[in-house]
């Protein structure tokens, strides 16, 4: 018995052998006209570093991908011939004259590959673009001559890897070429539709398909994606059409909202579930994809806010490079009216090396006035400039507790200079013994003037202004604009973004105030059209 087990495992192991041998065998001939390609055109002399990573290719069929690519280059790239050696650059020169046969050996390479590999999507991609290229080359009726051929290959590469959207761009790049002289077995719009999914076909070939489809018709084309959108934004801001940008715009805000609403959803989903290691890899994720001041109206601001309340404990960050810093620093730029001070509070324990004000700041919001007295107490940058936002907030946290006497103390802590400030008048304010608030009203009128003229606007289109929202919660800002020619302009506070509008000619722009408070940056800003003049602002 121990000897026919011996023998047995003997011939298995020696039929394994003859199968490795006999596949090796057969790799070896499939790559003999892949190499005898590299030598006939001197590509290790033209590309060295392409053609060692074809040798590193596991299958010989892949190893054609590489030289499919090299040859595609040759005829839509370019070269630098002085920063060639004299071998190199004589080599390039002499295969200008082979372009045509190279293309037709490269087919032949692709052809044999899908009969190793049938199915494999990238082989029928690179065949199409190959095939293409040889009719393109030859003349525009042997494009329409050929269409079958590199459109099967194309629709076959897409069936086989719906994702892949190289393969769609391709297409549908072709399908622009060859816009009114090619019928194709789908509709051209469709080919068109499915390409624009592509970001790189977006920047590259978004003028072409409004052109040859019309701007409304191809904004209809997009798909709701935000990157997609805001390609095409970008580029009919560049071009100037001030009417389709207006049009991108309500669509990309559109499709911002909906991403953010639907990882929110999975972001409470982890939660209530109590997936606690689901959430500490979602909400990064989360944090990188959006950008939080892009939708930065109350709603906004207040979802921003619940991602802040669904952070669990996790393992300390480093200020400023975790997310979780970015996410701190946002709702503590003015927006703490909308978030959850326990969810602050949290956010800066979470975090090593914070900056003592914005920590005291998060620690007030939070309901803890105590804790962020005693940084503030314990700095030794204590009386600054640099602690004002969180004198007023520790304050303000007083007040609310209804101890106006540890407010006025603490408020004692601000730099002289500083407390004829817009926030820190509203906290001496908001603290004083009543027969004593009048006497700062007449400050603070000054400080919160509710004409603004042109001049008070930076040359960035930024304006500050002071809200009392005693008074002003109802209110909105009037600006005078003069448009001379259609713009879109965005606007925002505290370097967000709350809405945008197309103007032109003399109008008003009517911005509320609701939800501000203190010391606030309007910024104003044009993203396409022309020229925008920012006059006298008014608080109504």
């Amino acid at each position: 018995m121990p000897f026919l087990r011996s023998l047995t495992l003997a011939l298995i192991a020696l039929a394994l052998l003859a199968t490795s041998w006999l596949a090796w065998r057969d790799d070896r001939r499939a790559r003999a006209p892949l190499d005898e390609f590299v030598t006939r055109y001197e590509l290790d002399v033209r590309r060295p570093s392409d053609v060692a990573m074809l040798r590193l290719q596991p299958q010989a069929d892949l190893g054609a991908v590489i030289v499919a690519t090299m040859t595609l280059e040759d005829v839509y790239g370019s070269v630098r011939l002085h920063d060639l050696d004299a071998a190199a650059r004589n080599a390039w020169i002499r295969s200008v004259s082979s372009t045509d046969a190279r293309i037709g050996d490269a087919i032949d390479c692709e052809l044999d590959a899908i009969a190793r590999r049938p199915g494999w999507a990238f082989h029928e991609s690179m065949l199409a673009q190959l095939a293409y290229t040889m009719s393109r080359r030859e003349s525009p009726d042997a494009v329409v001559r050929d269409a079958k051929r590199w459109e099967t290959a194309s629709m076959a590469a897409i069936a086989l890897a719906p994702g892949n959207l190289a393969a769609r761009a391709f297409l549908g790049g072709v399908c622009l070429e060859t816009w009114d002289r090619v019928s194709l077995r789908t509709p051209r719009l469709e080919v068109v539709r499915a390409a624009l999914r592509s970001d790189a076909f977006v920047e590259r070939s978004w003028s072409a398909v409004a052109a040859l489809a019309g701007r409304d018709a191809a904004i209809e084309l997009l798909p709701d994606d935000v990157e997609v959108l805001r390609l095409a934004l970008a580029r009919e801001a560049r071009e100037g059409d001030v009417g389709a940008a207006g049009k991108l715009r309500t669509r990309l805000d559109a499709s911002i909202r909906n991403a953010r609403l639907r990882g929110l959803a999975r972001l409470e989903l982890l939660a209530r579930r109590g997936d606690r290691m689901g959430l500490e890899q979602e909400i990064p994720a989360w944090l990188a994809a959006n950008r939080l001041g892009e939708i930065d109206t109350i709603e906004g601001r207040r979802e921003v806010s619940r991602v802040a309340a669904l952070v669990p404990p996790m393992r300390r960050g480093q200020w400023p490079a975790d997310p979780r810093a970015r996410l701190l620093a946002h709702l503590l730029s003015g927006r703490e009216r909308e978030a959850d001070g326990e969810s602050l509070t949290r956010l800066a324990a979470s975090l090593s090396s914070v900056p003592g004000p914005i920590e005291a700041k998060a620690l007030a919001a939070g309901g803890e006035p105590f804790a962020a007295r005693e940084l503030l107490l314990a700095s030794p940058t204590r009386g600054s400039f640099e602690w004002t936002p969180a004198v007023v907030a520790i304050a303000r946290s007083f007040v609310e507790r209804g101890d106006t006497a540890r407010a006025r103390s603490i408020l004692e802590e601000l730099a002289p200079a500083a407390r004829d400030e817009c926030d820190a008048l509203l906290a001496l304010r908001d603290a004083a013994e009543a027969p004593d608030r009048a006497l700062f009203e007449g400050r603070i009128a000054a400080a919160a003037p509710r004409a603004l003229p042109a001049s008070a606007w930076s040359n960035s289109g930024s304006l500050a202004l002071c809200v009392d929202p005693t008074t002003m919660s109802r209110a909105r800002l009037s600006i005078a604009l003069d448009a001379p020619e259609p713009a879109l302009l965005s606007w925002g506070w505290q370097g967000g973004r709350a809405g945008s509008v197309v103007v032109r000619d003399r109008v008003t722009l009517n911005i509320p105030l609701a939800g501000l408070e203190g010391r606030v940056i309007l910024n104003v800003h044009r993203e396409a059209g022309g020229p925008v003049e920012l006059g006298a602002a008014t608080i109504q």
